[in-house]
């Protein structure tokens, strides 16, 4: 069995429109993706 797992990092920012509260200014937010494939083989 192989296994690949691949990891990334990144920031995005947004607002909502209307959002009676903070969420109605730009802010942004940090993400951690991870994601992970297996096969029984190479090609």
């Amino acid at each position: 069995m192989y296994t690949l797992r691949v990891e990334g990092a990144f920031e995005a920012a947004h607002r909502v429109v209307g959002y009676p509260g903070k969420c109605d200014r730009l802010h942004g937010h940090n993400w951690v993706v991870e994601a992970a494939f297996r096969g029984t083989e190479l090609d």
